[in-house]
């Protein structure tokens, strides 16, 4: 809620010092969809976290980067080449083997992954199509402009609810003390910083390659957490991790070949029409002659 609301400041105040506003040129349509997957992933992420196991809020990542995938072959008919879904098999069995401890789960689990994968997975499949679909440039900045008032409705009115139902210690007199609003601030910086690259990383790439990030994310998490000795690493968690990282490197390599390949198949596609025209003007050159 917080990192929210100081996202939805943080892009009013640019606007009075003379950032450029997106929001005139955008379907509202578009904004409210995203915003209500961004905001309901949001939610039951946290609800997630304050009810599930650790494992099983990891499963939940998981479980987003084959949604992505389903929902955009059932919206738009995109199919992953099978090197990618092979990439991306491996990746999410590697990520699984050195995260995914233990799993809990029961009908209440079971609704709250499903809401919270799909939500986020359509969420991030919207965004990418509305970019593709905009009519002007979009930038990170302009996705936390128009999104982050919606959302932050949204998580406002969750945590109202929460509280009422499941009383914190949020709200509580220690709460307000300088070292938690300290952190609480910093928290809020970061977040914002942090939504605007994501943002743009997802509407610069896409969002499989989104979640491939993240999840290398928590790969590197592990690993530092292993190189400051804060824990010890299994066999399983080590094999793990080897197959993200090698996952990870060939899902980039093919990317960076597909990315190569397109402008090259473009430029064959041009070739015979240009061939036409060169031997057109070879054939007047020679009846001139």
């Amino acid at each position: 809620m917080c990192h929210q609301l100081t996202g939805a400041f943080v892009t009013r105040v640019g606007t009075q010092l003379g950032y450029k506003k997106a929001s005139p040129h955008l379907d509202q349509k578009w904004v409210l969809a995203i915003s209500a997957g961004i905001g309901l992933s949001i939610v039951l992420s946290n609800w997630a976290l304050a009810l599930l196991s650790v494992g099983t809020c990891q499963l939940m990542k998981l479980l987003c980067t084959p949604t992505i995938a389903l929902l955009q072959y059932c919206l738009y008919g995109r199919k992953l080449p099978v090197a990618i879904c092979t990439m991306l098999t491996i990746l999410l069995l590697g990520v699984g083997l050195a995260a995914i401890d233990q799993v809990a789960l029961n009908f209440l689990v079971i609704i709250v992954l499903v809401l919270a994968t799909l939500s986020a997975a359509a969420s991030q499949v919207l965004l990418q199509r509305f970019n593709e679909v905009s009519n002007v440039p979009l930038r990170g900045l302009d996705i936390l402009e128009v999104t982050s008032p919606y959302i932050a409705a949204i998580t406002t009115i969750s945590f109202t609810i929460l509280e009422l139902v499941r009383p914190s210690s949020m709200l509580d007199g220690d709460m307000w003390s300088a070292t938690p609003l300290i952190v609480l601030a910093m928290s809020c910086i970061a977040a914002v910083a942090v939504s605007i690259y994501g943002y743009a990383l997802l509407i610069k790439s896409s969002a499989v390659t989104f979640q491939v990030v993240g999840n290398l994310k928590t790969v590197l998490i592990l690993l530092v957490a292993w190189g400051s000795g804060d824990t010890v690493l299994t066999l399983q968690q080590a094999v793990g991790i080897v197959l993200a990282l090698g996952a990870g490197v060939g899902y980039s390599y093919m990317k960076l070949r597909s990315a190569e390949a397109k402008p090259q198949v473009d430029r064959e596609q041009r070739l015979p029409l240009c061939g036409d025209e060169n031997s057109s003007d070879e054939k007047l050159l020679k009846g001139k002659g």
